[in-house]
């Protein structure tokens, strides 16, 4: 149980957030961005749960990140990390390959232009306590969590088919 004015105040500064009306600003330059209140309600909950490990898959533009690397940065503590197999979009229009045989359309997935525009909606002065992991995340996740002195909250924004969502909290549980 949080006193009153501790939520209340959690809550004020996530929707008072500049990164939050930053991303809100730059909406028409992304695709799967979260909204503004689900970004206002996970920086909220950061900032009251106070985690040191947080453990996220899928980044693209960086939404979600950016709104936690803030409040990690305000609680003064906590490490952020991320894994993400970027959806790219070629020159044509088309998805990446490795999502042949895919039931995706553009519309249905975030992407991203190239690798470089992996979070890059994540401010410089946020990336500190940020560590970026490329790859496929079923592939990551047993790689990096023995690595980590547990995990205090997990964010799943990768591929929503029910059979990797189940992996990855299968893999994250016991940690």
């Amino acid at each position: 149980d949080r006193p009153h004015d501790e939520i209340q105040s959690a809550i004020r500064k996530a929707a008072d957030s500049s990164v939050v009306a930053d991303i809100m600003a730059k909406q028409g330059e992304t695709n799967g961005t979260f909204s503004k209140w689900k970004l206002v309600c996970l920086g909220s909950f950061i900032r009251l749960m106070k985690p040191k490990i947080i453990v996220e898959t899928g980044v693209a533009h960086g939404s979600s990140s950016a709104t936690i690397l803030e409040a990690l940065h305000e609680n003064g503590f906590g490490e952020l990390y991320s894994i993400d197999l970027p959806v790219l979009v070629s020159k044509n229009g088309e998805l990446d390959p490795w999502l042949e045989g895919r039931s995706f359309k553009v519309g249905d997935v975030s992407t991203v232009r190239d690798m470089n525009q992996v979070g890059w909606l994540i401010p410089p002065h946020l990336r500190g306590c940020w560590t970026l992991i490329l790859g496929d995340s079923l592939e990551k996740l047993p790689e990096i969590l023995p690595t980590l002195s547990g995990v205090d909250f997990f964010l799943h924004d990768s591929l929503h088919h029910y059979e990797h969502m189940m992996r990855e909290f299968e893999l994250v549980w016991p940690f």
